[in-house]
């Protein structure tokens, strides 16, 4: 199930429990409701956007893994958040070379505590993900990451980067998160 924008982007969001489905919606902004028992879930969220204009960050594809049991008040969900700091300039896009770096944030959702002892994998591919090279990935603490992405073998005078992230916590929460073209090495 997917929806529509007026803008011609579409998403769709699948929460599963304990391993099998339980919502499926057309919409990211959607409350679910579950039942109140301690479970392991299970989110997956994809966009894409259709229009010719885009030519970056076409499409997300964002999973997370997370346990949830019953509170007293709201609580917000432990979805580890990414944030990214690539060098790019004006146009989304960095002089190609043989490598370059990028600045990954794992962080908590607003009103959480830091995530600890998280570990992260990035992985870059020049081909829209059909195979991926492993960054090599610094830890600068406090949830802070530096990974050093490979160029393309082949010299292309526009390559496009699509990342693939995954993190994980001390308490067993992850995400991975894939955005397809995500910016451009260019010669």
């Amino acid at each position: 199930m997917s929806g529509v924008n007026q803008a011609g982007d579409t998403t769709s969001a699948v929460l599963y429990r304990d391993g099998h489905k339980l919502i499926e919606t057309d919409s990211a902004w959607t409350d679910m409701e579950v039942p109140a028992d301690a479970a392991r879930y299970r989110l997956k969220l994809t966009t894409s956007r259709n229009l010719p204009d885009w030519k970056y960050g076409v499409a997300t594809a964002t999973s997370w893994s997370f346990a949830s049991a019953r509170t007293d008040t709201a609580t917000p969900l432990p979805l580890l958040q990414f944030d990214y700091q690539v060098p790019v300039d004006a146009h989304n896009t960095l002089r190609a070379g043989r490598t370059h770096a990028i600045g990954v944030h794992v962080r908590a959702q607003d009103g959480l505590s830091a995530p600890r002892g998280v570990t992260i994998r990035v992985e870059a591919s020049y081909d829209d993900g059909r195979t991926w090279r492993t960054a090599e990935v610094t830890d600068r603490g406090h949830n802070a990451f530096r990974a050093r992405v490979a160029g393309p073998s082949q010299s292309a005078a526009v390559a496009w980067v699509t990342l693939r992230v995954t993190a994980r916590d001390a308490a067993g929460n992850t995400v991975r998160q894939t955005v397809q073209r995500a910016y451009a090495l260019q010669r």
